[in-house]
């Protein structure tokens, strides 16, 4: 469909027959096709949408009349509520995917009391504000009394089930999920023997993946009992059965050398107390909104920016420290403005999907007003050889205002880390000398404060961002 003049169809939003989502002087806003309008007026005039918005399940979308000229006759228009960060469930935690499947399974036992269900049952449907879950698709919803049981079955196995039966039983398989989530028979193929005696495995992944293979190029879903009151009850039970066998795919405890790294730093008291205080002042008096703490570790720095009001995501490698800091802010009242990510810095998540373009890239989203990378950049350098340029202009593109610590080449960590390498030469340890680093950043940043530990040597740095 051609749009009007100044509206940017939403490059995540063309695979839906139902509608799409586009842009227009800054305002986020969803279309609905007329053959879809029944579905979503009855969501509205049931009270389903109102209930899952005030329960914080659903993100609230309001009722706007279409200029003419913008959408044809018939179509509805919804400017739903945006969402401030955006992830993928390839940074979530084991914790938060199993929060977003729980997510889709209770939106589905609302529904069907109200004589809905959900057609869909994708990952990319969920989007975390701070630690809370909250589905963003109004379209996914749709009026019972069709063929089929429930038409996201295999969908919710696939984005969801199968994928946490993989982080638990074989990590390494995991990243292998795509944007359709893992096809049934691979997950069934690469999940250990041992899975087949598990009762609900066997039956929503194993036998489920037997079936879908025999059934190729047949429509998806089991089909329904004949009657609708016996179509409803089959899928309340249905989404019972995935649901226990969904928690019993929960997060194994995760050992991490980087857990424990607050009780074992080099940091006294007071130059914690000093390096707390530098970056509260820096993001007070930039008047921050929105921030990112890279390599956040316990989530230190970005708890105090949420204390302070500022929503902050906080992005961290270690499986154990993301689900421990996960944990920690889903019980806190900070958490509606911590969001945590597992992201490897070294190879952030790419722009992918259709023409490179469908899912925007991890920079492209945590664009911000403040970007921390405290005790960072010597890993960065050190262990992943990543030079003090790249670091800039990476820091750049984040956001207009960085705090960056500058690790000494004598410091103990560093020396962990030189340890570990071969070939270390003058030459080499002068491309991590405090100068090199400088001289790296001034390109970028303008340097605004500096303030140097008297204990440990290492340096705070406030850099704004060169226009």
């Amino acid at each position: 469909m051609a749009l009007a003049p100044g509206i940017a169809r939403h490059p995540a939003s063309f695979r839906d027959p139902a509608g799409f989502v586009f842009e227009q002087e800054g305002r986020l806003l969803r279309a609905v096709h007329p053959d879809a309008a029944a579905d979503v007026e009855a969501l509205m005039s049931c009270g389903l949408h109102d209930e899952l918005v005030a329960h914080g399940l659903l993100v609230a979308h309001r009722r706007v009349d279409p200029d003419a000229s913008m959408l044809p006759p018939g179509w509805l228009l919804f400017e739903p509520d945006r969402i401030p960060v955006i992830s993928y469930a390839c940074e979530w935690t084991d914790a938060q995917l199993a929060a977003a499947a729980s997510l889709t399974l209770e939106l589905q036992r609302r529904a069907l009391a109200h004589g809905l269900m959900l057609k869909d049952a994708s990952a990319f449907n969920v989007q975390f504000v701070g630690s809370r879950p909250v589905f963003i698709d109004l379209l996914s919803f749709a009026r019972t009394g069709g063929e089929r049981a429930w038409p996201a079955y295999r969908q919710y196995c696939e984005h969801f089930l199968a994928p946490l039966a993989l982080r638990r039983h074989l990590p390494a398989a995991a990243s292998q999920v795509g944007l359709d989530g893992i096809a049934l028979p691979a997950a069934s193929r690469m999940l250990p023997t041992r899975t087949w005696l598990d009762p609900a495995l066997l039956l929503h992944v194993h036998l489920h993946a037997r079936a879908s293979e025999a059934g190729r190029g047949k429509p998806r879903g089991a089909p329904a009992p004949a009657r609708p009151s016996d179509v409803v009850d089959f899928q309340r039970r249905l989404a019972a059965s995935l649901g226990s066998a969904t928690r019993q795919q929960g997060s194994l405890a995760r050992g991490s050398d980087w857990a424990g790294y607050r009780r074992n730093n080099v940091y006294s008291t007071t130059a914690a107390h000093d390096k707390l205080q530098f970056v509260k002042t820096i993001a007070a008096s930039t008047n921050t909104r929105r921030a990112v703490d890279l390599g956040a570790n316990d989530g230190h720095y970005a708890c105090a920016l949420a204390d302070m009001g500022i929503a902050c995501t906080a992005v961290e490698v270690d499986a154990a420290c993301c689900e421990r800091l996960y944990a920690s802010s889903a019980a806190s009242p900070r958490g509606a403005l911590l969001n945590v990510m597992r992201v490897d810095l070294t190879n952030p998540t790419p722009a992918h999907g259709w023409a490179h373009t469908e899912r925007a890239s991890f920079a492209d989203r945590m664009r911000c007003d403040l970007s921390l990378a405290l005790a960072l950049v010597h890993h960065l350098s050190i262990t992943h050889q990543v030079p003090f340029d790249r670091i800039a202009q990476f820091l750049a593109d984040l956001a207009p205002t960085a705090v960056v610590e500058y690790v000494p080449v004598a410091d103990v960590m560093s020396q962990r880390l030189l340890a570990a390498r071969t070939g270390v030469s003058a030459a080499y340890l002068e491309t991590l000398s405090e100068r090199a680093f400088q001289q790296a950043f001034d390109p970028w940043f303008e340097c605004r404060a500096r303030q140097e530990s008297a204990e440990s040597g290492r340096v705070l740095y406030h850099f704004e961002r060169r226009r």
